[in-house]
């Protein structure tokens, strides 16, 4: 919940850069660096999936302990806010950010990037807030101070939008690519998977397979990205022959892969929102149904 919050709202992060002395930010370094070392030490970390080696591991173990202090860092200006002001603005700020968190992480059927959003306007009002107290004769509309962390924010933010439009489109140019190249054959097609795969598959007519029985002649698509794996449900003797295409993810960072960790929509992909790291391709089998012949 921590790491999602933090990823969800990285300038909670960013902005203290300007908005701390010195010293707050060496001891939020130090966090980081502590709560690495405990995660690694930790079988927590197994669960959601990380690699178990390696870079990609080791950058894993650090984004995530980024994004959890990231996460702690904005209950403490939260906190902070109540104590400094202690009135009915800051109690209800308190509540909006402290209620969706407690939301998120244990009320909602699975801790994911949306179940975050109510409390967008709640941070940015900290934010402003927290300025004036540090600079309480600055404008804030033209603050050089600013400029840095907005921008990064705001290049951040286009980064991972264009990282899941990437994925989102895959999933739309591989249901083209196959329905074009695999509807028109005898025998019915079918498919695995759900989101916009499903989509744009039963759009162009295919069905999608509930796990019943299948006929030879009948063509299965499986994305290897998407909710049940059915590649294991056709043993090779029931197996005419198999193909894959590929499709490449947008590069250097991913908002939604179980690989490395990526999990925006769902909890149980990744500890994180997103990540930054190459995303292994994404790839669709196509199985065509039959029996060799000997």
């Amino acid at each position: 919940g921590f790491s999602f919050a933090g990823g969800c709202f990285v300038s909670s992060l960013i902005f203290p850069l300007v908005l701390s002395r010195l010293r707050t930010i060496i001891y939020w370094i130090w966090a980081i660096i502590t709560l690495c070392f405990i995660l690694s030490k930790s079988p927590i970390h197994t669960w959601p999936p990380f690699p178990t080696e390696g870079n990609l591991y080791l950058s894993g173990l650090i984004q995530c302990s980024i994004f959890a202090i990231g996460g702690l860092a904005l209950i403490a200006l939260t906190i902070e806010d109540l104590n400094k002001h202690r009135d009915s603005n800051s109690i209800l700020l308190a509540l909006w950010i402290l209620g969706t968190l407690i939301f998120a992480t244990n009320v909602n059927w699975a801790i994911n990037g949306r179940s975050f959003l109510p409390m967008a306007s709640a941070v940015g009002i900290l934010i402003v807030r927290k300025f004036e107290l540090v600079y309480p004769n600055s404008s804030f509309s033209f603050n050089k101070k600013l400029i840095l962390p907005i921008g990064i924010s705001l290049g951040l933010t286009l980064w991972v939008t264009a990282a899941d439009y990437k994925m989102a489109n895959n999933a739309r140019s591989a249901a083209k690519q196959l329905t074009q190249n695999y509807g028109e054959k005898p025998g019915s097609l079918y498919f695995s998977g759900h989101w916009g795969f499903q989509y744009y598959m039963e759009e162009a007519g295919a069905k999608h397979f509930d796990g019943s029985e299948l006929r030879l002649g009948d063509i299965m698509i499986v994305p290897k990205f998407n909710t049940r794996d059915f590649s294991f449900y056709f043993p090779p003797d029931k197996t005419l022959w198999k193909k894959q295409i590929e499709l490449d993810p947008l590069f250097g960072i991913a908002s939604m892969n179980n690989v490395i960790g990526a999990g925006f929509y769902s909890y149980s992909w990744g500890p994180l929102p997103f990540i930054f790291g190459n995303a292994p391709k994404d790839q669709y089998l196509v199985i065509k149904l039959g029996i060799k012949e000997k």
